[in-house]
This record gives C-alpha cells, structure tokens and sequence, in this order.
C-alpha cells in the first residue's frame, strides 16, 4: 500500500527505496511534505533498558520549545498481541523519521489514543482532553527541537536515519556497564524478563551495537570518539574513535553523533 506526493513512491510516509517492511493493522494517510516539517534539531537517545537513558532524554529535552517522545515503540506490544516477536527492528527508521517530521497520520491510531499517548508523547503537554490528530501534527510542527528516546530497536536500526538529507539527525548511543543493568532488572520482577534470566542477551546486544556503529561512513561520524571500557563484565571490545586508532580504556563506552545532511 502506498501513499504520497505526486510524483513520489512511497511506502507509509517514506520513499519506497528508503522504506522496509511494515506490519499491516492501520491505514495510512497522506503525508506531511518534509520541507514543511523539518526541525532546526533532531536528536535520538538510544540506549538498553535500565541504562539511565529516561533521564538523559529528559536532559536533552529540557530546552524550552522542545518535543519529547518517550518509548513510542511501545505499542508495538499491543498491535501483536503480547508476542515476542519486534517488528520495530524492521520498522525503526521509517517510524522515526514519520514521528521527526510529524508524520502522525503514518503512525498506528493507538499512538494518539489517551491511554497510550500519555505515556508517549511527554513534551510540550496537550491541554485538550482529546485532541484531534490535525491539533497533535500542528503542536509537533511547531517544535524546533525533537527528542526521541527509545531502548526498544537495536543500534543497526536505527543508524539508516544518518543517512537522509533532510534531516540534521544527532544519535547519542548510551550504554552502561551490563553487570549494573541486569542488578537493576533483577530488582523488577516484571522488567525484561528474557534479559533478567539471561545477562548474556545483555552482553550481546552492546556488542551489535557498537559492531553495527562501525557502518557508518566517515563523512556521517564527525566529531565522534567512541570508547569502550575494560572487560566491563563482557569481555573486551576494541572499537576506532573514527581516527583509526583503536582505544582500550574510558569509562563512557559509546557517544556518536553524525549529521544527516552534506
């Protein structure tokens, strides 16, 4: 199914060749020109769970006029009945640029449900009581800095939005040390039970990510240094500060930014 501009193929609010597969479950509508939605300052925090990454998005948000959307892949339980299956791997990048460029109507309606958007959607608040989702698209366009903070998709999901140009696109990629997550999730009964059993998912997951932050191009990692700890619990990982020289020490494991345009 394909919506758009006339003229352009696009597959839910993204061109057809840059989209990839996504769950069917809502109708798409048409999309908001990017010329019309793009923001002075896009930033994505994307982190494991029990990493301290609500309180750096809550950090990076605070500017005034800012947008904070909170875990929006969340939902995606709902659409599937609880399974454990994430489409969001397969959806991330087109899903985030559509909720960036405030592509609601491209979005499952539950998003701009009351009982799920209130947990979602964390900056500026909404006064009305049930707004429509012209008056949501509106109030989203009229921020100038755009935070998503979410945990759910892996790193190598996420990266794909460096690559579009009209988007100024920053990823800070957090990670902390894995024994301290999995001491956290030990402490919540009901918090990632998967990951809680088995700490070795942890570990896992930290090294896709920062194999995966190895993608991207040069001219896309400026101003990067990425350091990776001692063992840290995981064993060691040598990963380049974007110079080619390896680094074997720091206590900040992994920071990237790159810009989506030039």
């Amino acid at each position: 199914m394909s919506v758009g501009l006339p003229g352009q193929k696009t597959f839910y609010g993204v061109p057809a060749d840059e989209s990839s597969v996504v769950q069917d479950g809502w109708r798409p509508h048409p999309v908001i020109p990017p010329s019309v939605a793009r923001p002075r300052l896009v930033v994505v925090v994307s982190s494991a769970p029990r990493s301290g990454s609500s309180f750096l998005g809550q950090l990076m948000s605070s500017p005034r006029g800012a947008l904070y959307f909170f875990e929006p892949f969340w939902f995606y339980k709902h659409l599937n009945n609880n399974k454990t299956a994430a489409p969001y791997n397969y959806t991330a990048a087109s899903d985030l640029y559509n909720l960036f460029t405030c592509n609601l109507d491209a979005l499952p309606p539950m998003f701009a449900e009351r009982r799920h958007r209130g947990f979602i959607w964390r900056k500026p608040k909404v006064l009305k009581r049930n707004p429509s989702r012209a008056h949501l698209t509106s109030l989203c366009l009229s921020t100038s800095i755009r935070v998503i903070k979410t945990i759910r998709p892996r790193l190598a999901n996420v990266l794909p939005l460096l690559e579009r140009t009209d988007l100024d696109v920053r990823i800070i990629h957090l990670v902390r040390d894995p024994r301290a997550i999995h001491n956290s999730l030990v402490s919540r009964r009901h918090a990632w039970p998967q990951r809680r059993r088995n700490a070795s998912l942890l570990c896992e997951d930290i090294r896709a990510d920062l194999q995966a932050s190895q993608s991207i191009s040069s001219d896309r990692w400026t101003g990067v240094r990425q350091m990776y700890g001692r063992k840290q619990g995981c064993g060691a990982v040598e990963i380049s500060d974007g110079s080619g020289s390896g680094s074997g020490s720091g206590e900040k494991i992994g920071s990237g930014s790159g810009s989506g345009s030039g």
